[in-house]
């Protein structure tokens, strides 16, 4: 996750591909609210694909605006942004992944064109789906059921995340670099607190979220902390 904008709750970006197995609560959101679509396509860079929706997930009865943008010239090889804006419209939360990612275990040589385009779209039009948002205290399947030590070793893994870059001053709209994983991966052996730990899993459990898939085996949830005034990763699942 990254962070937070002025005048505003801070934000989120995610950086680093996090695979910690963890199944925990995927509850989400409260109320349905508006949904949007835009598509072009034309020469050059031709594609774009965007997808809006309004939904409150930080429970402030103000709804946030999730955006979801695909460009680029190829269906196979589209720049996929997902952000979550305030209704001030700062960043909350940004993450960004390749299509690419949808044909990870696939020989795309076998892919006819219309096939790639119809999965990436229809893996696109999955992002902001009405299953990706959970009101808290929803009942959980079994599979679902929280798994309190992978809940906690994803908001171990968060925290220090966070940690490492307030301390290297990554901009909100920016990425966590790759080599920085040693040092999240020791920081968050060495100086997250049980406490903190403890303290985010008992805030969490409860709350509405939004779980959505990256492509490859990356799924994530996350939630709003007000402990913390950012979404929380709660389930990085590869």
């Amino acid at each position: 996750p990254r962070r937070g904008a002025a005048g505003g709750r801070p934000a989120s970006v995610r950086p680093l591909p996090r695979c910690a197995v963890l199944l925990v609560l995927c509850t989400a959101c409260g109320r349905d609210a508006g949904e949007t679509a835009s598509d072009s396509a034309g020469s050059g860079p031709s594609i774009t694909i965007r997808r809006t929706r309004d939904i409150d997930l930080t429970g402030d009865r103000r709804a946030e605006r999730f955006v979801v943008l695909a460009t680029g010239s190829r269906y196979d090889s589209l720049d996929v942004t997902l952000e979550i804006r305030s209704p001030e419209d700062s960043l909350l939360y940004t993450d960004s992944w390749d299509s690419w990612l949808y044909f990870e275990n696939d020989d795309r040589s076998l892919l006819t064109d219309s096939v790639v385009e119809h999965r990436v779209r229809a893996q696109i039009d999955s992002i902001l789906g009405s299953t990706s948002f959970r009101p808290g205290g929803t009942e959980l399947t079994t599979d679902e059921r929280m798994n309190r030590e992978g809940m906690r070793d994803a908001i171990r893994e968060d925290v220090a995340e966070e940690m490492w870059r307030q301390a290297n001053r990554i901009p909100i709209d920016s990425s966590t670099p790759p080599h920085a994983s040693e040092a999240i991966y020791a920081m968050a052996r060495d100086s997250v607190s049980d406490a903190r730990v403890e303290s985010l899993v008992a805030e969490l459990r409860d709350r509405p979220t939004f779980r959505y898939f990256a492509g490859g085996e990356a799924t994530y949830a996350i939630a709003w902390s007000e402990e913390e005034r950012r979404f929380v990763t709660i389930w990085a699942c590869c």
